[in-house]
């Protein structure tokens, strides 16, 4: 798999703040954070950041093939703004995040946030929506653009989602095959993970699937 796909094509924002929609492929250009110009001068730089639900969207065995997707996200979500965070949730109980993964990540600078849910998911998703509405919040009450970049699947984030975005945060969602068409719904962009990321042919009947 030479080189990127056309939609991590690294682009900063424009003074317009538009996005573009015109192709079917995702485009970074297209993934600028939403910005009121009656309120916000041209040059405020857009804050992105990442917020990785692991448990439920995890890296590749392979070292190489992983790197390559870890690699590419950051670059992709890099062209939104200065990245402020990159958070990834995990559960060191089962295993699910490779040492030399985790090593790599943290060389990326990823805060690797260890929840042990003790059979309890919903500890990761209460970790992820506080973080994420700590760091997007304060940014829309002080007018400053910024981005939220959601790996996950899971429907629980949805009304988080529509929240954020009700209030000019841009939202976009890297997900799984086996996605919540809730979520789907819920967010400004998409980004495939297996297809778009680790370069893997899509889903046979071409949707998404899993919970509601």
């Amino acid at each position: 798999m030479d080189g990127d796909p056309p939609m991590l094509t690294a682009a900063r924002r424009t003074r317009s703040g538009s996005l573009s929609r015109e192709s079917p492929v995702l485009q970074t250009a297209a993934l600028q954070p939403k910005v009121d110009q009656t309120v916000v001068q041209p040059n405020v730089e857009a804050d992105a950041a990442i917020f990785w639900d692991y448990e439920n969207c995890a890296l590749p065995a392979a070292h190489a093939l992983a790197t390559s997707a870890a690699s590419r996200l950051f670059d992709a979500s890099r062209g939104l703004g200065r990245l402020a965070e990159l958070r990834l949730y995990h559960d060191s109980d089962k295993s699910t995040l490779n040492p030399q993964h985790r090593a790599f990540l943290e060389s990326m600078g990823y805060t690797i946030v260890d929840c042990p849910t003790s059979s309890k998911k919903e500890a990761i998703d209460k970790k992820i929506i506080v973080d994420t509405l700590m760091f997007a919040v304060a940014r829309s009450a002080r007018r400053q653009p910024c981005c939220v970049v959601l790996v996950t699947g899971d429907g629980d984030f949805c009304h988080m989602c529509s929240r954020l975005r009700a209030v000019g945060v841009t939202v976009v969602l890297v997900h799984p095959s086996q996605c919540s068409r809730a979520l789907l719904g819920c967010c400004d962009r998409k980004v495939e993970w297996e297809r778009q990321l680790l370069g893997l042919a899509a889903p046979r009947d071409g949707r998404s699937q899993g919970k509601q």
